[in-house]
Order: structure tokens, then C-alpha cells, then sequence
């Protein structure tokens, strides 16, 4: 039997006690996940119409990541973007431990930060074992918190924040997002 958990885990934790259940973290659906359902959504349209609503969802992937309930419509899609904004907008000084879960395995239980803006990666580690890696969603999602945290940690705080997370922030910020200019 294969249960999908949502993010409250209370109930799950409960029924996985009794079941014995063994708990396994799967990958966001990717790119070609999404591709391959967009092809399959308008396979009856012609090839030019199949490309532009890929090109739509592909834009809509970049800003909110590949979470179908968002990306496929578009009112969805932006009420995402201005509730990731809004939290971020909205966190205080003393509530920035809330995204220092970036870049580590923790569980997301109860905190709204991760549940908004990351997402779980399996990284592979010594003698192939993998472990769950919370990631930022997208770059778009990742920046502006990033910019938050360099205004709100010290220097030295940030900068072992930054080099936890490693790649997928300094990508977010320098390649893929609007860079800030706390740096």
C-alpha cells in the first residue's frame, strides 16, 4: 500500500505507527515529468500549440517550481507567487530560523518557510546512500529571501548559511534570480 502524506504529518505519524510503515521520500516531478504531461494534456492539438503551452508552464515552472496544482492554471500560479512573497515580506528579525532548514535534512513540520519555498532533492552520499536535501523551490523563490537573511544575520552567520546550501542558492541568486545588493 503506498500513501501519499501531506505536509500536516500528525495523522500520517499515527497511522504509519500501527501499519509499521516505512517512510520514503520521493523527487518533485521534473522537467521531462511535466513535458511528458503537457504532450499527453493536448496530444490531439496541433505540434504549435502543444509548444506555446509548454513554453507557458515552463514559465510558470520557473517561478513556483514543479508543484502541478500551481503551474497548470494560471490564477493558482500567481496566488503561489504572492503568498511566497508575502511570508517572506512579513518575517521578522527574531523568526529567521525558520529558513536556516535550507540546505539540511530536517523535517518540514510546522515550519511554514520550508513548506512555502523549498523543496526536498535526494542527494546521494557516501557509499550510495541517499538522504532528502531541502532545496529552494526555484530561483525566483529563492532570492528574495536570500537578500532578507543577508540583512537580517550577521556576516559570519550568512556566510556559513550560503556555503550549507552550496550550489543551489548562489545559483538562485547570481545565474537564475534578480540578484540583491547586499552582497
Amino acid at each position: 500500500m503506498i500513501v501519499v502524506a501531506t505536509l500536516e504529518i500528525t495523522s500520517y505519524i499515527h497511522w504509519a505507527s500501527e501499519k509499521r510503515a516505512v517512510r520514503i521520500i520521493m523527487n518533485c516531478p521534473d522537467e521531462s515529468d511535466v513535458k511528458a504531461m503537457c504532450v499527453w494534456k493536448k496530444r490531439n492539438q496541433p505540434v504549435q500549440q502543444q509548444a506555446e503551452y509548454w513554453r507557458e508552464l515552463r514559465g510558470r515552472m520557473d517561478k513556483v517550481g514543479p508543484i502541478l496544482r500551481y503551474i497548470f492554471d494560471e490564477g493558482n500560479c500567481n496566488a503561489r507567487i504572492d503568498g511566497c512573497h508575502s511570508f517572506v515580506a512579513w518575517t521578522a528579525s527574531w523568526e529567521i530560523q525558520r529558513y536556516l532548514g535550507f540546505g539540511t535534512s530536517k523535517l518540514w513540520e510546522g515550519n511554514k518557510a520550508l513548506e512555502y519555498l523549498a523543496r526536498i532533492v535526494r542527494v546521494r552520499g557516501e557509499r550510495n546512500g541517499e538522504s532528502p536535501f531541502n532545496a529552494p523551490m526555484t530561483a525566483h523563490l529563492a532570492s528574495e529571501p536570500l537578500c532578507m537573511l543577508a540583512q537580517l544575520m550577521t556576516q559570519a552567520e550568512f556566510n556559513l548559511f550560503v556555503s550549507r546550501i552550496g550550489d543551489h542558492l548562489i545559483y538562485a541568486n547570481f545565474l537564475g534570480g534578480a540578484p540583491c545588493l547586499h552582497f
